[in-house]
């Protein structure tokens, strides 16, 4: 019974971290280029 409460919330976790580990980096990017351009 523990099992179908665990892996799903396993596969939420391993995926919210998927997406926020691609994510971040472009939100970065995007936030260096916004200043760069600021400066300019």
């Amino acid at each position: 019974m523990l099992y179908f409460v665990f892996i799903p919330f396993v596969i939420l976790t391993s995926v919210l971290l998927c997406t926020s580990l691609t994510s971040y980096p472009i939100i970065y990017l995007s936030a260096v280029r916004e200043q760069e351009a600021a400066r300019k």
